[in-house]
C-alpha cells in the first residue's frame, strides 16, 4: 500500500509518490482509476435483491456488488470505460486523492475508502467543483491538452476529449434511470461509457 509503482504514474502527472491520507500513512499513489458508475456511486439505494444495479451499473462498483463480466456488458465492450487517467492537481490544494488501494469504508470513511481507486461517469473530466465536499478524485482528468486517456473493456485505449457531450445527470429513481422516459435526451455519452446495460446507443465519441 505504501510502495509507489511505476505501473500507476503517468509521466505527465506531476504528483508525489506518496501522500499522508489518514488511514495508510505514506500511502502510494496512482494516475490511474477504475471506472465505477456513471451516476454517484456514494447513494445507498438498493432493491430487495441487493445493490441497485441501475445507479451502480459499472463494470467496478462498491464491494458489496457482484463482480462484472464480459456477458454483463451488454452495451458493448468497445462503448465501456474500465480504467480512467486522473492528475494529482485537480483542485485548488493542488492533490487528488487516487491511490493503488481501496480501504474500508465502514472502518475508515473517506480515508482511503473505495473512492480512492474509482471515479464516476457523473462529473465530467477535469471537473474540480465541490460536490458537499471538495472530491475531485471522483471524475477523470489528466494534464494533457483536451481531456483524458481511458483503456476500453474491448482492450483499446483511447483519448476522450473534455468537450464530449456531458449532462451531469444525477440519479432520481429506477423509474428515470438513464433518463428512458425522455430516450436518453438528458443522459449523456460520456456518462453512458460507464454503465453496462443502460440500453443507449454511442454517439459522439
Amino acid at each position: 500500500m505504501q510502495t509507489p509503482l511505476a505501473v500507476f504514474s503517468c509521466p505527465s502527472d506531476t504528483k508525489p509518490p506518496q501522500y499522508d491520507d489518514g488511514a495508510i500513512p505514506n500511502s502510494a499513489t496512482s494516475s490511474y482509476q477504475a471506472c465505477a458508475s456513471s451516476y454517484d456511486g456514494f447513494a445507498t439505494a438498493t432493491n430487495p435483491a441487493g445493490v441497485n444495479i441501475l445507479q451502480r451499473n459499472g463494470v467496478f462498483d462498491r464491494s458489496n456488488r457482484y463482480p462484472a463480466r464480459i456477458s454483463d456488458i451488454t452495451d458493448g465492450t468497445s462503448n465501456q470505460v474500465l480504467i480512467g487517467e486522473v492528475k494529482w492537481r485537480m483542485d485548488g490544494n493542488l492533490r487528488n486523492r487516487a491511490r493503488i488501494y481501496g480501504g474500508s469504508d465502514q472502518a475508515n470513511w473517506c480515508q482511503g475508502a473505495t473512492n480512492c481507486v474509482m471515479i464516476s461517469g457523473q462529473w465530467m473530466i477535469n471537473w474540480t467543483a465541490q460536490q458537499g465536499n471538495p472530491q475531485p478524485n471522483r471524475t477523470a482528468g489528466s494534464e494533457h491538452p483536451g481531456g483524458a486517456n481511458f483503456a476500453f473493456a474491448d482492450g483499446s485505449v483511447r483519448f476522450i476529449n473534455n468537450t464530449i457531450h456531458h449532462t451531469a445527470a444525477a440519479w432520481i429513481d429506477d423509474a428515470n434511470a438513464f433518463d428512458r422516459p425522455n430516450n436518453g435526451a438528458n443522459y449523456g455519452t460520456y456518462q453512458r461509457l460507464f454503465s453496462m446495460q443502460d440500453g443507449l446507443v454511442i454517439s459522439g465519441l
